[in-house]
């Protein structure tokens, strides 16, 4: 269905492939839980036992997937079983209104949704503030989390955050290869978080600079890759593997142990 709605009637430009749409949809996917994923894994050390890390996957990840998945096709398809498909303007400030039945309702639905993107917004700042601190040490957080929200503030005045794919692409490309270097560090370590490395793991960021430029190859023109932040995924991964068994990787530092 995808791929024929890809088609422009009387055009003469075709759509997608099959393999096309299944690409795409691997880098929506993997952009939007790369970062999600990476920052769980900083999030789920909190947790007291391992049941409640899966219990926090099974409803936050893919209960909450299906529910949002299953709620768009259930809202389209009654948007176009109401006929309001057709010319129907998503960027229109009456499109919840047509889309609930009632401007009332619209109104609501849209103050809902503003007051449900806060929590997520506050909480990935949050976690990259904390990244950015534990990242550069050394440099003033409130100079290097100035800079990162100065970046957010542009990329939303000039609307360039509303090029989701462009935004996933990069995200993606981002995060991608430092899950798949997580990935493979965890199973290297037996299953389990290593622990802090001393100075710069040059395993990790080999593998990340090389990913980050695989993912991010097909946006700047370089090479077309199909599913480009799945393939930074594999790259960081199986580099971090070969690098960590040549000895790259930084010497884990003693913890003390907390007392009871």
């Amino acid at each position: 269905a995808l791929v024929a709605a890809g088609t422009v009637e009387g055009g003469g430009t075709v759509g997608l492939s099959a393999f096309g749409v299944i690409a795409l949809c691997i880098t929506y996917v993997v952009g939007f839980f790369a970062t999600a994923g990476a920052a769980g894994v900083d999030f789920g050390m909190n947790n007291k036992e391992e049941k409640d890390v899966q219990m926090g996957g099974l409803v936050g990840v893919a209960l909450a997937a299906i529910v949002a998945g299953g709620a768009a096709i259930l809202i389209a398809a009654g948007a176009f079983g109401l006929k309001l498909g057709a010319g129907l303007d998503t960027a229109a400030p009456s499109f919840m209104s047509a889309v609930m039945g009632s401007e009332g309702a619209g109104k609501t639905m849209a103050l809902l949704l503003a007051v449900a993107a806060f929590p997520p917004a506050c909480f990935s700042s949050f976690i990259a503030a904390n990244s950015f601190k534990t990242t550069l040490p050394k440099v003033d957080p409130f100079i290097s989390v100035g800079v990162g929200t100065a970046v957010s503030i542009l990329l939303a005045v000039t609307g360039w955050a509303g090029d989701v794919m462009g935004v996933f692409s990069v995200i993606g490309a981002s995060f991608g290869p430092v899950c798949g270097a997580m990935m493979v560090d965890y199973l290297l370590a037996g299953k389990k978080w290593a622990g802090p490395r001393a100075g710069w793991n040059l395993a990790g960021w080999i593998s990340w600079v090389v990913g980050f430029a695989v993912g991010m190859a097909p946006l700047v023109g370089i090479a077309n890759i199909p599913a480009a932040p799945l393939a930074a995924f594999v790259v960081g991964a199986v580099l971090y593997f070969v690098l960590a068994k040549a000895g790259l990787e930084g010497k884990v530092l003693e913890m003390p142990a907390a007392e009871a």
